[in-house]
């Protein structure tokens, strides 16, 4: 597959031959002397330092096109893929789980930026009140992510998904093994019960199927938002919040 950067060079190439060649007829299966290549090549150069503006406007003209292409792409793949992103019944659901939009996130609980974007997506969902969250875990930096991927999967057991989710990314400071616990028996679970289930080789499949699915939307970080057919990486604030669910509500 051709890359930006090719494209971009291929097309400022091709512009300059035909700007430096127009009006002169080329047969389609011409080819160049060494040193007609020489003299095109010297043509490039003295197009490109003439007219400067012209071969930008051209790359962000193609810059554009290309993110525009890439982002019709995720669109496409968002909707191929929506059972699998908003109807996982592995995955915990908080908010409305009746509601008329399903916004997901994929997060890690040792991710400063999810952290930041915890207290907006609540509040938001909660004075929305017909918004529907898919909690994708998605443990990507390291093992203690695993393990507290693991508690918080393992604290619906008890029915605390969501104090424990909540819990967990208000920890400040490093996270460990011991921290995912204790915070655990300050919320009241039974910790001796969280850890035999946090054993339980399903919790890791839970969120094994997650990567899986993050690899296949080329999701990379967290937070990663998807609301309707909308792909939004990293954080983002309230009002920007709000304004998706409401394009993803409207009409059409």
């Amino acid at each position: 597959m051709m890359t930006t950067g090719n494209r971009v060079r291929t097309c400022v190439v091709a512009l300059a031959i035909l700007l430096c060649t127009a009006g002169a007829p080329v047969a389609q299966d011409a080819e160049f002397t060494e040193r007609e290549l020489e003299v095109i090549d010297e043509r490039i150069r003295s197009f490109i330092l003439a007219n400067p503006e012209v071969v930008l406007r051209s790359l962000r003209e193609l810059q554009e096109q290309t993110e525009l292409e890439q982002v019709e792409q995720r669109r496409g793949l968002v909707r191929d893929l929506v059972a699998e992103i908003e109807q996982d019944p592995d995955d915990p659901v908080l908010g409305n789980p009746d509601g008329d939009v399903t916004l997901v996130e994929f997060f890690d609980y040792q991710c400063g930026f999810c952290k930041r974007m915890a207290s907006p997506l609540f509040e938001t969902a909660r004075a929305d009140g017909r918004v529907r969250l898919v909690m994708k875990e998605f443990p990507i930096l390291g093992p203690v992510s695993e393990i507290a991927a693991r508690a918080a999967l393992a604290s619906r057991r008890q029915d605390r998904y969501e104090d424990m989710h909540i819990a967990l990314m208000s920890v400040r400071g490093k996270l460990t093994e011991q921290a995912v616990l204790q915070t655990a028996r300050e919320l009241g679970l039974d910790v001796d019960r969280l850890e035999a289930d946090m054993a339980d080789p399903e919790l890791a499949r839970i969120y094994g199927k997650v990567r899986a699915l993050a690899n296949r939307l080329d999701i990379n970080g967290t937070p990663t938002l998807i609301i309707g057919d909308e792909l939004v990486a990293g954080a983002i604030d309230a009002g920007r919040l709000q304004a998706l669910i409401d394009e993803a509500r409207a009409p059409g």
